[in-house]
Order: structure tokens, then C-alpha cells, then sequence
């Protein structure tokens, strides 16, 4: 079972309600945890990254700046199409990398700043990333 947990001092404990209710069903016990990688992106930076993928996808539809399908049918843009056409292509190319989930804090900066460079080049105003301020924590 995966849980979130926020570290408060030398305490961690459930994120939210939800990760409770699954920290209530382990049993008292000794858990041994593995820390995989600490410069991993938060919780909360992942919902900020959705919420601006989302936020970028209206700014595009609201600008008819569609996808086109083979067919040469427009396609609007979802969080999850401005995730992996956009996101996942930039990273790629700038860090050869193949998932989100891999970028480390620093790259997450780097790519929004490459992604708002891009679209300004092609005259278009994204917003801006939602709390930036957590990349200074």
C-alpha cells in the first residue's frame, strides 16, 4: 500500500482524511521505509503541475489553438494532452527523460521556464506556474 505522509518536525503523519483512513488499517508494528529518491517533486507540486497543465489547456482552447488528428479533426486540449504532448515532450527532449515522475525539483523549474519561453516565442501568454514559492522550500 503506498501512503502520503508530511514530515512535521520528527514526526511524520497522514497528508490528508484519505491517507488517515489508510495509516488506521496498518496494524502497530515497526514499518521500515525506503526514502527512493528526496529531491522527488511533492504532493503538492504534482497537483500544481496538473492544475497548470489544465490551466494551460483552456488558455489554448479559448485561443483555438487545437490539436489536429490524422484526419485533420481538432482536438481540444485536456490537462492530460498538455501532460503528455507538452510536458512529457519537453522533458524528454531537454533531459532525457521519459516520465514526470523523475523530475527532480530543479528540472521541474527548468521546464517550466523552457515551456512559458516557448509559448511567448509563439505569441501566446500561458498563465503562470501555480505556487511557485514551493520550489523555494
Amino acid at each position: 500500500m503506498k501512503i502520503t505522509l508530511k514530515k512535521i518536525g520528527d514526526v511524520a503523519v497522514p497528508y490528508d482524511d484519505d491517507e488517515l483512513q489508510k495509516w488506521q488499517k496498518f496494524s502497530d508494528a515497526v514499518y521500515e521505509v525506503e526514502m527512493k529518491n528526496k529531491d522527488s517533486r511533492t504532493t503538492a507540486q504534482n497537483r500544481a503541475m496538473h492544475l497548470w497543465c489544465k490551466q494551460v489547456a483552456d488558455i489554448l482552447n479559448k485561443n483555438s489553438l487545437y490539436m489536429h488528428g490524422i484526419f485533420g479533426n481538432k482536438i481540444e486540449w485536456s490537462m492530460e494532452l498538455v501532460k503528455t504532448q507538452i510536458i512529457k515532450a519537453t522533458i524528454k527532449k531537454v533531459f532525457d527523460i521519459d516520465s514526470t515522475t523523475k523530475l527532480k525539483r530543479k528540472e521541474i523549474d527548468e521546464m517550466i521556464d523552457f515551456v512559458t519561453i516557448a509559448f511567448a516565442s509563439k505569441g501566446v501568454e500561458i498563465p503562470p506556474f501555480p505556487s511557485r514559492e514551493l520550489w523555494e522550500k
